[in-house]
Protein backbone atom coordinates (compact mmCIF):
# COMPACT_ATOMS: atom_id res chain seq x y z
CA UNK A 1 0.00 0.00 0.00
CA UNK A 2 1.25 3.45 -0.87
CA UNK A 3 0.98 6.09 1.87
CA UNK A 4 0.47 9.67 0.73
CA UNK A 5 2.49 12.41 2.35
CA UNK A 6 1.08 15.80 3.37
CA UNK A 7 1.84 17.36 0.00
CA UNK A 8 0.35 14.43 -1.85
CA UNK A 9 -2.73 14.53 0.37
CA UNK A 10 -3.17 18.20 -0.40
CA UNK A 11 -3.02 17.50 -4.14
CA UNK A 12 -5.48 14.64 -3.72
CA UNK A 13 -8.08 16.74 -1.87
CA UNK A 14 -7.69 19.54 -4.42
CA UNK A 15 -8.39 17.08 -7.21
CA UNK A 16 -11.47 15.78 -5.42
CA UNK A 17 -12.81 19.34 -4.91
CA UNK A 18 -12.13 20.37 -8.52
CA UNK A 19 -13.73 17.20 -9.85
CA UNK A 20 -16.82 17.84 -7.72
CA UNK A 21 -17.10 21.40 -9.00
CA UNK A 22 -16.78 20.23 -12.61
CA UNK A 23 -19.46 17.61 -11.98
CA UNK A 24 -21.79 20.34 -10.70
CA UNK A 25 -21.05 22.85 -13.46
CA UNK A 26 -21.37 20.43 -16.41
CA UNK A 27 -24.89 18.93 -16.47
CA UNK A 28 -25.43 15.44 -17.77
CA UNK A 29 -26.73 15.29 -21.36
CA UNK A 30 -30.54 15.18 -21.69
CA UNK A 31 -31.75 11.88 -23.10
CA UNK A 32 -34.31 12.30 -25.88
CA UNK A 33 -36.98 9.79 -26.79
CA UNK A 34 -35.72 7.41 -29.44
CA UNK A 35 -38.54 8.55 -31.74
CA UNK A 36 -37.01 12.03 -31.92
CA UNK A 37 -34.16 10.62 -33.99
CA UNK A 38 -36.46 9.37 -36.75
CA UNK A 39 -36.82 13.01 -37.93
CA UNK A 40 -33.92 14.28 -40.02
CA UNK A 41 -35.09 17.88 -40.34
CA UNK A 42 -37.94 20.37 -40.76
CA UNK A 43 -38.60 23.02 -43.39
CA UNK A 44 -41.53 25.37 -43.93
CA UNK A 45 -42.77 27.68 -46.68
CA UNK A 46 -45.83 29.84 -47.30
CA UNK A 47 -48.08 28.86 -50.21
CA UNK A 48 -48.87 31.92 -52.29
CA UNK A 49 -51.99 30.17 -53.58
CA UNK A 50 -53.93 30.38 -50.33
CA UNK A 51 -51.56 31.80 -47.66
CA UNK A 52 -51.23 28.42 -45.93
CA UNK A 53 -48.03 27.09 -44.33
CA UNK A 54 -46.48 23.99 -45.92
CA UNK A 55 -44.31 22.07 -43.41
CA UNK A 56 -42.03 19.24 -44.60
CA UNK A 57 -40.46 16.74 -42.20
CA UNK A 58 -37.62 14.52 -43.38
CA UNK A 59 -38.07 11.03 -41.95
CA UNK A 60 -36.07 7.79 -41.87
CA UNK A 61 -37.92 4.99 -43.71
CA UNK A 62 -38.96 1.98 -41.61
CA UNK A 63 -37.65 3.56 -38.38
CA UNK A 64 -40.25 6.23 -38.89
CA UNK A 65 -43.07 3.91 -37.95
CA UNK A 66 -41.22 2.17 -35.14
CA UNK A 67 -41.78 -1.29 -33.78
CA UNK A 68 -44.03 -2.50 -32.35
CA UNK A 69 -45.76 0.90 -32.20
CA UNK A 70 -45.21 4.22 -34.05
CA UNK A 71 -43.07 6.81 -32.24
CA UNK A 72 -46.00 9.30 -32.09
CA UNK A 73 -44.06 12.29 -33.32
CA UNK A 74 -45.88 15.52 -34.13
CA UNK A 75 -45.40 19.14 -35.13
CA UNK A 76 -46.32 21.91 -32.71
CA UNK A 77 -46.26 25.59 -33.56
CA UNK A 78 -45.34 28.64 -31.47
CA UNK A 79 -45.79 32.31 -32.38
CA UNK A 80 -43.21 35.01 -31.74
CA UNK A 81 -40.45 32.76 -30.37
CA UNK A 82 -39.51 29.08 -29.96
CA UNK A 83 -41.11 27.10 -27.14
CA UNK A 84 -38.02 27.37 -24.92
CA UNK A 85 -38.03 31.18 -25.28
CA UNK A 86 -41.62 31.81 -24.30
CA UNK A 87 -43.35 31.44 -27.70
CA UNK A 88 -47.15 31.36 -27.70
CA UNK A 89 -48.50 27.88 -28.60
CA UNK A 90 -51.02 27.72 -31.45
CA UNK A 91 -53.02 24.49 -31.04
CA UNK A 92 -54.69 24.78 -34.45
CA UNK A 93 -51.25 24.56 -36.09
CA UNK A 94 -50.34 21.24 -34.49
CA UNK A 95 -50.60 17.78 -36.01
CA UNK A 96 -49.52 14.17 -35.57
CA UNK A 97 -47.25 13.23 -38.46
CA UNK A 98 -48.82 9.83 -39.03
CA UNK A 99 -46.92 6.76 -40.16
CA UNK A 100 -45.69 5.50 -43.54
CA UNK A 101 -43.00 2.82 -43.59
CA UNK A 102 -41.64 3.80 -47.00
CA UNK A 103 -41.81 7.61 -46.85
CA UNK A 104 -38.76 9.86 -46.67
CA UNK A 105 -40.70 13.13 -46.43
CA UNK A 106 -43.94 13.91 -44.61
CA UNK A 107 -45.81 17.07 -45.67
CA UNK A 108 -48.51 18.92 -43.72
CA UNK A 109 -50.48 21.96 -44.89
CA UNK A 110 -51.67 24.32 -42.16
CA UNK A 111 -54.26 27.00 -43.08
CA UNK A 112 -53.12 30.07 -41.15
CA UNK A 113 -55.69 31.49 -38.72
CA UNK A 114 -56.99 34.95 -39.60
CA UNK A 115 -56.20 36.11 -36.06
CA UNK A 116 -52.41 35.91 -36.55
CA UNK A 117 -51.05 39.28 -37.65
CA UNK A 118 -48.97 39.65 -40.79
CA UNK A 119 -45.24 39.52 -40.05
CA UNK A 120 -45.58 37.24 -36.99
CA UNK A 121 -42.79 34.66 -36.87
CA UNK A 122 -44.03 31.08 -36.60
CA UNK A 123 -41.79 28.35 -35.17
CA UNK A 124 -42.68 24.78 -36.17
CA UNK A 125 -41.09 22.25 -33.80
CA UNK A 126 -40.94 18.47 -33.52
CA UNK A 127 -42.45 17.07 -30.35
CA UNK A 128 -42.76 13.59 -28.93
CA UNK A 129 -46.48 13.49 -28.18
CA UNK A 130 -45.88 12.35 -24.60
CA UNK A 131 -44.84 15.97 -24.05
CA UNK A 132 -41.16 16.03 -24.90
CA UNK A 133 -39.62 18.59 -27.23
CA UNK A 134 -37.29 16.97 -29.75
CA UNK A 135 -34.57 19.57 -29.42
CA UNK A 136 -32.26 17.68 -31.75
CA UNK A 137 -34.29 19.01 -34.73
CA UNK A 138 -34.02 22.79 -35.26
CA UNK A 139 -37.40 24.53 -35.70
CA UNK A 140 -38.62 25.64 -39.11
CA UNK A 141 -39.41 29.37 -39.14
CA UNK A 142 -41.68 31.40 -41.45
CA UNK A 143 -43.38 34.78 -41.24
CA UNK A 144 -47.13 35.18 -41.67
CA UNK A 145 -47.61 36.87 -45.06
CA UNK A 146 -49.51 40.00 -45.92
CA UNK A 147 -52.84 39.23 -47.49
CA UNK A 148 -53.55 41.11 -50.68
CA UNK A 149 -55.17 44.49 -50.37
CA UNK A 150 -58.74 44.96 -51.56
CA UNK A 151 -59.47 42.71 -54.55
CA UNK A 152 -62.58 42.61 -56.76
CA UNK A 153 -64.09 39.69 -58.69
CA UNK A 154 -67.01 39.64 -61.13
CA UNK A 155 -69.05 36.46 -61.61
CA UNK A 156 -71.66 36.18 -64.37
CA UNK A 157 -74.04 33.36 -65.30
CA UNK A 158 -76.32 33.39 -68.34
CA UNK A 159 -78.76 31.10 -70.11
CA UNK A 160 -79.89 31.59 -73.73
CA UNK A 161 -81.94 29.84 -76.42
CA UNK A 162 -79.37 29.05 -79.11
CA UNK A 163 -81.55 29.67 -82.19
CA UNK A 164 -83.72 32.53 -83.45
CA UNK A 165 -86.98 30.57 -83.05
CA UNK A 166 -87.63 27.38 -81.13
CA UNK A 167 -90.77 25.28 -80.95
CA UNK A 168 -92.17 22.22 -79.27
CA UNK A 169 -95.19 20.33 -80.52
CA UNK A 170 -95.74 19.12 -76.96
CA UNK A 171 -96.42 22.67 -75.79
CA UNK A 172 -99.25 23.10 -78.27
CA UNK A 173 -101.26 20.48 -76.41
CA UNK A 174 -101.21 22.51 -73.18
CA UNK A 175 -100.97 26.12 -74.36
CA UNK A 176 -101.88 28.38 -77.27
CA UNK A 177 -98.19 28.96 -78.04
CA UNK A 178 -96.08 26.56 -80.05
CA UNK A 179 -93.00 28.64 -80.96
CA UNK A 180 -90.89 31.12 -78.97
CA UNK A 181 -88.31 33.68 -79.95
CA UNK A 182 -84.72 32.69 -79.25
CA UNK A 183 -81.69 34.74 -78.28
CA UNK A 184 -78.84 36.55 -79.97
CA UNK A 185 -75.52 35.58 -78.34
CA UNK A 186 -74.08 38.40 -76.28
CA UNK A 187 -77.15 40.64 -76.50
CA UNK A 188 -80.26 38.76 -75.31
CA UNK A 189 -80.73 35.98 -72.79
CA UNK A 190 -83.30 33.88 -70.92
CA UNK A 191 -81.71 34.72 -67.59
CA UNK A 192 -78.69 36.60 -66.32
CA UNK A 193 -76.93 36.62 -62.94
CA UNK A 194 -74.15 39.10 -62.22
CA UNK A 195 -72.32 39.88 -58.99
CA UNK A 196 -69.30 42.04 -58.21
CA UNK A 197 -67.57 41.04 -54.96
CA UNK A 198 -64.81 42.99 -53.20
CA UNK A 199 -62.79 41.23 -50.48
CA UNK A 200 -60.68 43.44 -48.23
CA UNK A 201 -57.39 42.68 -46.48
CA UNK A 202 -59.07 41.29 -43.37
CA UNK A 203 -61.38 38.99 -45.35
CA UNK A 204 -64.51 41.16 -45.15
CA UNK A 205 -66.56 41.32 -48.33
CA UNK A 206 -68.96 43.73 -49.97
CA UNK A 207 -70.96 42.96 -53.08
CA UNK A 208 -73.41 44.31 -55.61
CA UNK A 209 -75.69 41.88 -57.44
CA UNK A 210 -77.94 42.16 -60.46
CA UNK A 211 -80.33 39.50 -61.80
CA UNK A 212 -82.67 39.66 -64.76
CA UNK A 213 -84.96 37.61 -66.98
CA UNK A 214 -85.07 38.13 -70.70
CA UNK A 215 -88.32 38.79 -72.50
CA UNK A 216 -90.37 35.76 -73.52
CA UNK A 217 -92.07 36.19 -76.92
CA UNK A 218 -94.55 33.47 -77.92
CA UNK A 219 -96.10 32.81 -81.35
CA UNK A 220 -99.41 31.10 -82.07
CA UNK A 221 -99.54 28.45 -84.78
CA UNK A 222 -100.99 30.87 -87.35
CA UNK A 223 -98.02 33.24 -86.89
CA UNK A 224 -95.25 30.82 -87.85
CA UNK A 225 -94.51 28.15 -90.42
CA UNK A 226 -92.26 25.13 -90.55
CA UNK A 227 -89.03 25.42 -92.50
CA UNK A 228 -88.72 22.51 -94.93
CA UNK A 229 -84.95 23.03 -95.18
CA UNK A 230 -84.31 23.09 -91.45
CA UNK A 231 -86.04 20.33 -89.51
CA UNK A 232 -85.99 20.12 -85.72
CA UNK A 233 -86.95 22.47 -82.87
CA UNK A 234 -85.21 25.45 -84.53
CA UNK A 235 -86.81 24.94 -87.96
CA UNK A 236 -89.38 27.76 -88.01
CA UNK A 237 -89.92 31.15 -89.62
CA UNK A 238 -92.31 33.97 -88.78
CA UNK A 239 -95.20 35.02 -90.97
CA UNK A 240 -96.82 37.38 -88.47
CA UNK A 241 -94.24 39.07 -86.25
CA UNK A 242 -96.63 40.18 -83.53
CA UNK A 243 -95.83 37.84 -80.63
CA UNK A 244 -97.31 37.81 -77.17
CA UNK A 245 -94.72 39.12 -74.70
CA UNK A 246 -94.14 38.46 -71.01
CA UNK A 247 -91.32 38.45 -68.50
CA UNK A 248 -90.76 36.38 -65.32
CA UNK A 249 -90.47 38.20 -61.97
CA UNK A 250 -86.78 38.97 -61.39
CA UNK A 251 -87.54 40.22 -57.86
CA UNK A 252 -88.66 36.79 -56.69
CA UNK A 253 -85.60 35.11 -55.07
CA UNK A 254 -87.22 31.70 -55.35
CA UNK A 255 -86.91 32.10 -59.13
CA UNK A 256 -83.55 33.81 -59.49
CA UNK A 257 -80.85 34.92 -57.02
CA UNK A 258 -77.11 35.33 -56.57
CA UNK A 259 -75.42 36.04 -53.23
CA UNK A 260 -71.95 36.09 -51.67
CA UNK A 261 -70.67 35.16 -48.21
CA UNK A 262 -67.20 35.29 -46.61
CA UNK A 263 -65.37 32.02 -45.95
CA UNK A 264 -62.08 33.20 -44.38
CA UNK A 265 -59.56 36.01 -44.79
CA UNK A 266 -58.63 34.93 -48.31
CA UNK A 267 -61.76 33.42 -49.83
CA UNK A 268 -65.53 33.68 -50.25
CA UNK A 269 -68.45 31.73 -51.68
CA UNK A 270 -70.94 32.76 -54.35
CA UNK A 271 -74.27 30.94 -54.61
CA UNK A 272 -76.29 30.97 -57.83
CA UNK A 273 -79.92 29.86 -57.97
CA UNK A 274 -82.21 29.66 -61.00
CA UNK A 275 -85.69 28.19 -61.35
CA UNK A 276 -86.93 30.15 -64.35
CA UNK A 277 -90.51 29.60 -65.53
CA UNK A 278 -91.98 30.23 -68.94
CA UNK A 279 -94.33 33.12 -68.09
CA UNK A 280 -96.60 32.25 -71.03
CA UNK A 281 -96.97 28.53 -70.25
CA UNK A 282 -97.50 27.92 -66.56
CA UNK A 283 -97.08 24.13 -66.67
CA UNK A 284 -93.94 24.12 -68.83
CA UNK A 285 -90.78 22.74 -67.23
CA UNK A 286 -88.51 25.43 -65.77
CA UNK A 287 -84.88 26.27 -66.59
CA UNK A 288 -82.99 25.21 -63.47
CA UNK A 289 -79.47 25.73 -62.20
CA UNK A 290 -77.75 25.82 -58.80
CA UNK A 291 -74.06 26.51 -58.16
CA UNK A 292 -71.66 27.08 -55.31
CA UNK A 293 -68.52 28.91 -56.46
CA UNK A 294 -65.41 29.25 -54.29
CA UNK A 295 -63.06 32.17 -54.98
CA UNK A 296 -59.62 32.23 -53.30
CA UNK A 297 -57.59 35.34 -53.88
CA UNK A 298 -53.83 34.93 -54.13
CA UNK A 299 -51.37 35.59 -51.33
CA UNK A 300 -48.63 38.23 -51.71
CA UNK A 301 -49.83 39.08 -55.20
CA UNK A 302 -50.17 35.49 -56.51
CA UNK A 303 -52.94 34.53 -58.93
CA UNK A 304 -56.41 33.79 -57.58
CA UNK A 305 -58.07 30.38 -57.81
CA UNK A 306 -61.66 29.19 -58.12
CA UNK A 307 -63.66 25.98 -57.73
CA UNK A 308 -67.21 25.22 -58.87
CA UNK A 309 -69.79 22.67 -57.84
CA UNK A 310 -73.25 22.73 -59.37
CA UNK A 311 -75.81 21.38 -61.83
CA UNK A 312 -78.21 22.57 -64.52
CA UNK A 313 -80.74 20.97 -66.83
CA UNK A 314 -80.07 20.10 -70.47
CA UNK A 315 -81.68 23.11 -72.13
CA UNK A 316 -81.02 25.86 -73.17
CA UNK A 317 -77.36 27.02 -73.40
CA UNK A 318 -75.55 27.83 -70.13
CA UNK A 319 -72.39 29.89 -69.53
CA UNK A 320 -70.47 30.76 -66.33
CA UNK A 321 -67.69 33.38 -66.39
CA UNK A 322 -65.35 34.77 -63.70
CA UNK A 323 -63.61 38.08 -64.39
CA UNK A 324 -64.57 37.70 -68.05
CA UNK A 325 -63.06 34.22 -68.41
CA UNK A 326 -65.52 31.46 -69.38
CA UNK A 327 -65.08 28.61 -66.89
CA UNK A 328 -68.10 26.50 -67.93
CA UNK A 329 -70.10 26.49 -71.15
CA UNK A 330 -72.84 24.11 -72.26
CA UNK A 331 -74.49 23.98 -75.68
CA UNK A 332 -77.52 21.70 -76.11
CA UNK A 333 -77.13 18.73 -78.37
CA UNK A 334 -78.32 19.22 -81.96
CA UNK A 335 -82.04 18.55 -82.14
CA UNK A 336 -82.67 19.44 -78.50
CA UNK A 337 -85.53 21.74 -77.64
CA UNK A 338 -87.71 22.86 -74.73
CA UNK A 339 -88.77 19.27 -74.17
CA UNK A 340 -85.26 18.57 -72.77
CA UNK A 341 -86.10 20.79 -69.79
CA UNK A 342 -88.25 17.99 -68.43
CA UNK A 343 -85.50 15.36 -68.46
CA UNK A 344 -84.73 14.15 -64.91
CA UNK A 345 -80.97 13.84 -65.54
CA UNK A 346 -79.05 17.08 -65.17
CA UNK A 347 -75.60 18.25 -66.22
CA UNK A 348 -73.22 18.02 -63.25
CA UNK A 349 -70.53 20.70 -63.07
CA UNK A 350 -67.40 19.91 -61.03
CA UNK A 351 -64.34 22.14 -61.38
CA UNK A 352 -61.51 21.60 -58.84
CA UNK A 353 -59.35 24.48 -57.58
CA UNK A 354 -58.02 26.13 -60.73
CA UNK A 355 -55.98 29.29 -61.34
CA UNK A 356 -57.82 32.21 -62.91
Amino acid sequence: MKILDRESLGSFFSLVVISSVIAVLVPAPVALAQGCYTITGLSATISNDNCSAIVSAGVIPFQWCGFPTPPHIGVRTFAGAPSDSGGTPIPSLSAYLGCDYFSTVWIIEFPLPDSIAAGTQLYFEVWFLAGEHCSNVPPAVVAVPNRNSSTTFTIEYMTAIPCSLVGSQALLTVSEFEVFRGDHPGSTYRSRHRIRVTIDESGGISWVADVDFGETAGYRPNQVMRSLSRPGPCGWFVVDDNPTRARADKDDPSLISITAEPRNATSFLVRVHLDAPNPLVSIACNIRADYTILIERGCNGAAARFAVRGAHNRYPAHRLAINGMTVHEYTPRSGSGPGSLCRPDSIQVRIPLTFL
